[in-house]
């Protein structure tokens, strides 16, 4: 089975479990990890975008490489706005604007205006390969996706959280050493 931008990942998770693989030949200064399916399938092998192959999905899920997932539902797309160079995207909703840059984008563009696109994903190097079959040239690849106007500061309210989260372990540490015999 060849995994396309047009394969939902839900038919490539069906009848196999993921199993955890460490690849250390792609980048050997760190380590990758890898979740591969009975057919040796990377789940983490780069696709800028995937389609839905049966409907038109309600919502659209975008994925950023600041650990960062917005999903607005497809009928508040006000208006798709794009280069003719194929280099950036901006979606427009009534609460917030996103703001797609990479290259290749005609693809992503064009399915983005018959509301098939379910995922767009900003590449990152970190947790992403590339396929062994892939032509950077004609591939698309998302470097950066910029959500604007957002009601919620989802980068804010998870360095917010981390914080109450370390503070918490240090107020923790410190009833411990305050307690007689710790």
């Amino acid at each position: 089975m060849d995994f396309t931008r047009d394969t939902d990942i839900n038919e490539l998770r069906r009848g196999s479990q993921p199993e955890l693989v460490v690849d250390r030949e792609q980048k050997p200064q760190s380590d990758i990890f890898r979740f591969e399916n009975r057919d040796g399938l990377a789940f983490n092998e780069y696709r800028a975008f995937s389609i839905s192959v049966a409907d038109n999905p309600v919502r659209l899920c975008m994925k950023t490489n600041r650990l960062i997932k917005v999903m607005p539902r497809y009928d508040l797309l006000y208006n798709i706005v794009c280069d003719f160079g194929c280099h950036f995207i901006a979606l427009v909703f009534p609460f917030m604007t996103v703001k797609i840059y990479g290259n290749n984008l005609g693809d992503l563009q064009g399915m983005l205006e018959i509301q098939r696109v379910n995922k767009i994903e900003e590449f990152e190097p970190r947790f992403h390969v590339f396929p062994k079959d892939v032509d950077l040239a004609t591939e698309p690849v998302i470097t950066e996706i910029v959500i604007e106007g957002s009601d919620i500061d989802a980068e804010q309210e998870r360095l917010d959280y981390l914080e109450r989260v370390r503070q918490d372990e240090e107020d923790a540490l410190r009833a411990e050493e305050e307690q007689p015999g710790g």
